[in-house]
């Protein structure tokens, strides 16, 4: 019950303060990355805004992408990458400061234009 009370809250924008823990993990020998980890609630609200965005954009995707779509996700994609691979070794990558570059107007125009309501592109 408390949790409902607690995602009510978020939907109905009584409580629009973020709430997050930030933890600092290793980057490096002398140096560490920040990162905000959601309370519980938040995470209920992200993945309802998740699947709400994905009947409006469930045909932009690619059919091999596994990120923020139901029913996939990490293990799902490697599975796939395994699959397909026939490779010793697999290189992961860190785009350094990339969520920094993203132009929000130009996604909340991609939005609009895809039929999603202005209160939830805003």
């Amino acid at each position: 019950m408390k949790m409902n009370r607690q995602v009510d809250k978020i939907l109905a924008e009584e409580d629009t303060n973020l709430i997050f823990k930030r933890v600092y993990i290793p980057k490096g020998e002398d140096t560490f990355r920040p990162l905000g980890v959601p309370t519980f609630a938040w995470r209920v609200v992200l993945q309802m805004v998740n699947n709400f965005l994905y009947i409006y954009l469930e045909d932009v995707f690619y059919k091999s992408q596994h990120g923020f779509i139901p029913g996939r996700g990490t293990l799902t994609a490697w599975r796939e990458v395994l699959g397909i691979l026939n490779s010793k070794f697999i290189y992961e990558y860190d785009l350094k400061d990339y969520f920094n570059q993203v132009n929000l107007y130009k996604i909340q125009e991609f939005l609009e234009s895809k039929g999603v309501p202005l209160k939830v592109a805003n």
